[in-house]
C-alpha cells in the first residue's frame, strides 16, 4: 500500500517517538466501527487515522502509486 516511499522518507531502526506514542494512543481509543457504505471492504477508523498521521508527518500527497 505504501509503495511510493523513497529513501528520504525511510525510517531508521528506531521508530520516531512521536509517532510511536501517537499510534499507541490511537490503538487505545474505542471508536465505533460502523463501516461506510461504499461497496468496498470496510477499513477501520483506527487504520484511517494512522494513515492520515503518516501522510501528514512525512508530507506525502498520496499513498497510491
Amino acid at each position: 500500500m505504501i509503495s511510493n516511499l523513497n529513501s528520504e522518507h525511510a525510517w531508521s531502526y528506531e521508530i520516531d517517538l512521536i509517532l510511536e506514542a501517537l499510534f499507541r494512543y490511537i490503538d487505545s481509543l474505542s471508536l465505533p466501527e460502523t463501516p461506510y457504505v461504499t461497496g468496498r471492504p470496510p477499513v477501520s477508523k483506527k487504520s484511517l487515522l494512522k494513515c492520515f498521521f503518516l501522510k501528514t508527518y512525512f508530507s506525502i500527497d498520496s499513498l497510491r502509486k
